[in-house]
């Protein structure tokens, strides 16, 4: 069982997935933003293997009866967008009358 988690197409869009969100998390802790390194990586890593989970499950559910699987990707893909969405809704904060947001400017 291990050993099928570490098999090339398993392992490599997981270890790409970290590199890739760790550069753009490091340029954001870089230029000392709210959301950094950790947050970048965490959200990347989870996205990657939500995307693998609904891509390999259907190797995954060999035992199941094929009428009862259904696969969609896409709408696992949607729903990490929808929350990153929020995530990223979450990152917008009001101050009196001015709000701080996106890029920490005041408007």
């Amino acid at each position: 069982m291990i050993t099928d988690l570490l098999e090339p197409q398993l392992l490599w869009p997981i270890l790409g997935a970290i590199i890739a969100s760790a550069v753009i998390g490091g340029e954001r802790e870089f230029r000392s933003s709210p959301a950094g390194l950790r947050t970048h990586v965490l959200v990347g890593l989870s996205c990657c293997l939500l995307m693998l989970a609904a891509v390999h499950q259907i190797a995954w559910l060999s035992d199941a009866l094929a009428e009862v699987i259904r696969i969609d990707p896409v709408r696992i893909a949607h729903g990490i967008l929808t929350g990153i969405g929020f995530l990223c809704g979450g990152v917008i904060f009001r101050e009196g009358f001015s709000v701080r947001g996106w890029k920490g400017t005041n408007r």
